[in-house]
């Protein structure tokens, strides 16, 4: 039965998974980007942290609208499992590089759902029709 099923643009599993490429490409870009300017010493390295923080919020937003613009459905779920998709990435690719030393991963995990968060609710008043108010009737 379920051998001839194909993975179509709506799929949920295709979805999360561009959704989580594009996140990481994202912050991959936008490190480089920040890396170069402090490379050059446009910014100093002590904005280093703010250019962190900022890449990691919209780019975890900018995956989870990805993500559920992908799916048109359930934009929420879609938006909760990207964010966790996404924040397991970064959580794996913390433990592989700094020999496990998950300083800071509090703070990234509160990011991270700020920026899912934020894409959900960005798109909860489209997809909701609009209530029309009841009119008074005069006495």
């Amino acid at each position: 039965m379920t051998e001839n099923q194909k993975l179509t643009g709506n799929s949920i599993p295709l979805g999360l998974a561009v959704g989580c490429i594009t996140g990481l490409a994202i912050t991959v870009g936008g490190s480089a980007i920040c890396a170069g300017l402090i490379a050059k010493e446009i910014i100093r390295e002590d904005a280093e942290s703010y250019c962190v923080i900022a890449l990691i919020l919209v780019s975890s937003m900018l995956g989870a609208m990805t993500a559920a613009a992908k799916i048109k459905r359930k934009r929420v779920y879609v938006c909760a499992l990207t964010g966790a998709a996404y924040y397991g990435i970064l959580l794996a690719t913390t433990a592989r590089f700094f020999d496990g030393s998950f300083r800071g991963m509090g703070v990234t995990a509160l990011l991270v759902l700020a920026g899912c968060g934020c894409a959900a609710l960005a798109g909860l008043k489209k997809d909701r029709p609009a209530y029309q108010k009841k009119k008074r009737r005069r006495r």
